[in-house]
């Protein structure tokens, strides 16, 4: 055995006398496990080993099994998937979607424009005096022809009552006019046999019979602020 091992030792030497080349560990003829490690803790030499690792991926689904009226779990299963399987859910959780947008609308408000073209219209006035207004037909109280109780004011809500056709100006409309040299915005509430007969003429609502008639037939414009109620 000393022999054998004798015979080979130049062999395994790591340089050669004869040719001075390095002589590589992978290069070194195979001998006996205790004489190689011997050999090689003599002249110093590392072994290089080379480990190749395969790590094998395995992705499992764990379904759970929830009892509807006690929220508790009642069985778990886990089974095996593939990567398709795996990656699709986590796929869809990072597509973020996009949030729509959502357009305010703002409440409508009374004094909103509706339309700013102006239409000429002939006006006339009518009494707010009892007698005039034959008070008696309402319990002493002056109601326009829509249920309107305006017995101490010529204004509703802050807007002069006007008498129109409805069927031409929709009764609660907001009006802006100018007549008389004057511009104000009335309310359409009431309506009358003379006004019905016409479809461009307006009544406007005045204290008393006086100023009614020195009122007379004006012609003036008029456009929505809203139409109807």
């Amino acid at each position: 055995m000393l022999g054998v091992i004798a015979g080979i030792l130049p062999l395994l030497m790591p340089f050669s006398a004869d040719q001075g080349e390095c002589i590589r560990v992978n290069e070194i003829p195979p001998i006996p496990s205790v004489a190689r490690e011997e050999y090689l803790t003599e002249y110093g030499i590392t072994p290089i080993i080379k480990t190749e690792v395969k790590e094998k991926v395995v992705y499992k689904e764990r379904v759970m099994y929830v009892d509807r009226d006690t929220k508790e779990t009642v069985k778990t299963e886990v089974k095996d998937i593939s990567k398709k399987e795996y990656e699709a859910p986590k796929k869809k959780a990072d597509v973020k979607e996009t949030p729509k947008q959502v357009t305010k609308t703002e409440p409508k408000k009374e004094e909103q424009t509706v339309s700013k073209q102006y239409q000429n219209y002939e006006f006339t006035a009518y009494s707010h005096e009892p007698s005039e207004a034959q008070s008696h037909r309402y319990n002493g109280k002056i109601v326009t022809a829509t249920g309107k109780d305006v017995t101490d004011s010529i204004y509703y809500q802050g807007y002069r009552i006007l008498a129109v056709n409805p069927s031409v100006i929709p009764y609660g409309s907001i009006l802006s006019v100018s007549v008389n040299g004057q511009s104000f915005k009335g309310i359409a509430l009431d309506t009358g046999g003379a006004i019905m007969s016409r479809s461009n003429r307006i009544d406007l609502m005045v204290t008393d019979t006086n100023e009614a008639m020195t009122f007379g037939v004006q012609q003036g414009n008029v456009s929505y602020v809203r139409k109807g109620w």
